[in-house]
């Protein structure tokens, strides 16, 4: 480029002004380049740094969030035996969570004479949020959006819970 600008100003006769203008648009060019690549690498950076900051959630602390909070039982059944509407006219679970995977937990059963009875317990959430531990008993846990479904073995018996969220 050094040449073009030499040969230019000769052959007009050592014209100061054209050539002052030809350096003042390389240098301008240059600082323009210059930015855009500094730009171009400051956009990948912040790229790479928002990419890298993803929060993977435990998956036992994802069932513990979606599990918080009150549950209507809309089926109970006791080794395949339904006790909603036969023995229970209502049955309601709330978890409140205390920690990522764990909380308390308090179950309210109207019984079909229409006496109350509250339970309380403590939970715990593992194997990846697909059981829960209540009170000893390991039982399966799937929680799909506002649907829950709980069901394994409960001293000799095999319970099933199936609840909406309310």
């Amino acid at each position: 480029m050094g040449n073009f600008i030499f040969k230019i100003s000769a052959a007009l006769n050592g014209n100061c002004i054209f050539e002052h203008s030809l350096i003042s648009y390389k240098q301008n060019f240059t600082i323009m380049k210059n930015q855009l690549i500094t730009n171009y690498f400051l956009l990948l950076l912040l790229i790479g740094l928002l990419s890298g900051c993803t929060t993977d959630i435990d998956p036992n602390e994802e069932a513990n969030n979606n599990l918080n909070g009150t549950w209507g039982v809309e089926s109970f059944r006791v080794d395949g035996v339904e006790q909603m509407q036969f023995t229970l006219n209502s049955f309601e679970m709330e978890f409140r969570k205390e920690d990522e995977v764990s909380g308390e937990t308090e179950w309210t059963i109207v019984d079909f004479l229409g006496q109350t009875t509250t339970t309380d317990g403590n939970y715990v959430i593992m194997d990846d949020g697909s059981r829960i531990e209540l009170d000893g008993d390991e039982l399966n846990l799937e929680i799909n959006g506002d649907f829950l479904t709980i069901d394994g073995n409960v001293g000799g018996e095999f319970w099933e819970f199936d609840a909406e969220r309310e």
